[in-house]
């Protein structure tokens, strides 16, 4: 798979396509999405990477800190239509078969086009609308 497909998979932004080519070597990129962590957090993720033997380039360091932050950091949103069940179950503190039913019911029906339709898709309405601010569509 070409490092231009995985980052597809990523939310846009500047340092994706980095992301995509240095995350990806060891990673998968849905694992490296469901994470959401503050700028903390990845710069932890960061340097355990490095001390592990990850070879990223000293000038990649920041660029990949930047755009995890932004992008997936704890406050950004899923896209409920395209995201993946671990995704969405860690975005929105879904347990598993919460998050599966999502998914399952968006393959039956098509793209959710309303937070009511997902409350129900769900069956966890309260966590949806606790995390309601983190949904996209």
């Amino acid at each position: 798979v070409s490092s231009g497909a995985l980052a597809s998979d990523l939310p846009e932004g500047q340092g994706r396509d980095v992301v995509a080519d240095t995350c990806s070597e060891c990673h998968s990129l849905s694992r490296v999405k469901a994470q959401r962590l503050d700028e903390e957090g990845w710069k932890n993720i960061l340097r355990e990477m490095v001390e592990n033997g990850a070879s990223i380039q000293p000038d990649d360091r920041a660029t990949i800190l930047g755009y995890l932050t932004k992008n997936l950091g704890p406050d950004a949103k899923v896209d409920v239509n395209t995201a993946d069940a671990d995704e969405i179950g860690a975005v929105l503190h879904l347990a598993p078969a919460e998050a599966k039913a999502v998914v399952s019911f968006r393959a039956a029906n098509g793209a959710f086009k309303d937070l009511e339709t997902l409350k129900k898709a769900s069956g966890a309405a309260d966590k949806i609308e606790a995390r309601k601010a983190l949904v996209a569509f």
